[in-house]
């Protein structure tokens, strides 16, 4: 007789080495208000050469923002030049020629952007430097572009950053919004960054746990756009291949995650006075949810902000909701 076929186990999920960072810092992700409006400034500084000064909590993604107007207002291969001022020595003689002179970060940014993130730690005798080169009058031949997470005026009044430079640098000052500002454009975010470590790290996981969305949707993200890409950076080298990337995966200790009972039942947003009737009765906690959902969109002629704000939560809590069960569909 025929001998029966042996099974093939299939092999194993091997991590592959990961691909280069592929963020793509030259994009703003989101359509909330806050962000339109810095996106807007920027767009309007973009066809200037005055100075611009980016001014946000860290994390709130001030070089995304510089790029982005370096990209809208250069010439495709000007060179776009990140300075890491806290990194140049105060007493370094190489790190005094490193910013300006020959072969210096300023003749490499020559026709196109200079880029000095955290200024307020540029060493005093570069910010001479600097406020010497832009009082000139003359082009210094580079866009230059700030950033700072402190008050320029408190350090000029402790004596940290010099006066005359820091009137200089305010010519366009831009704020890039803190991420618990713009919720809204939360969904939209970790789709991105999602799919950037999916691809990153070559990792086929699944989608984020509906749990763990409404966590994320919930907290306060106090590191902002960097901390929500590590979070999910880590969900997904923490998830099994194939799976779903969930809570366990992302908060694991460094975070405390957002108690959603208690946040869900103050918002009396979805509370159902007669759900554990319904739900003995045969119902689900799921079709009460549908109903409270369906219903204030249809009272609000199918307005997500309108429907959200009838309901007691954020948009992108009910955007998520409405997409989970498919509302607009039906």
């Amino acid at each position: 007789g025929l001998e029966p076929r042996k099974k093939t186990k299939a092999a194993p999920w091997t991590p592959p080495r990961s691909v280069p960072d592929a963020r793509d810092k030259e994009e703003l992700i989101g359509s909330s208000p806050e962000l339109l409006k810095a996106r807007r400034l920027v767009e309007k500084a973009a066809v200037v050469r005055q100075p611009v000064l980016l001014v946000g909590e860290p994390g709130t993604g001030k070089e995304h923002f510089a790029r982005y107007l370096h990209r809208l207002g250069s010439p495709p291969d000007a060179p776009f030049v990140p300075v890491y001022c806290s990194a140049l020595a105060q007493d370094d003689s190489t790190g005094e020629t490193a910013l300006f002179g020959k072969d210096s970060l300023a003749e490499q940014a020559r026709g196109g952007t200079l880029f000095l993130n955290d200024v307020t730690t540029l060493p005093g005798r570069m910010q001479a430097q600097l406020a010497l080169r832009l009082q000139s009058g003359k082009d210094p031949g580079f866009r230059l572009i700030s950033a700072t997470g402190t008050n320029l005026s408190e350090a000029v009044a402790e004596g940290r950053f010099r006066a005359d430079l820091h009137f200089r640098l305010t010519v366009l000052p831009i704020q890039t919004p803190p991420l618990r500002k713009r919720r809204g454009d939360l969904p939209a975010l970790i789709d991105h960054f999602l799919a950037l470590h999916r691809t990153r790290h070559r990792k086929p996981v699944g989608d984020i746990a509906p749990g763990l969305y409404d966590m994320l949707l919930q907290y306060d993200f106090p590191g902002n756009l960097f901390e929500l890409s590590n979070m999910i950076e880590r969900g997904v080298i923490y998830a099994e291949p194939g799976g779903p990337v969930d809570i366990s995966h992302v908060f694991t200790g460094a975070e405390t995650p957002p108690d959603l009972s208690s946040r869900i039942r103050a918002t009396g947003g979805l509370h159902h006075p007669n759900a554990l009737a319904d739900v003995q009765s045969g119902r689900s906690l799921r079709d009460i949810e549908i109903e409270a959902l369906s219903a204030a969109l249809e009272a609000c002629d199918g307005n997500i902000s309108a429907a959200a704000r009838h309901l007691g939560m954020t948009r992108a809590r009910l955007d998520y909701r409405v997409r989970k069960f498919g509302l607009l569909a039906r």
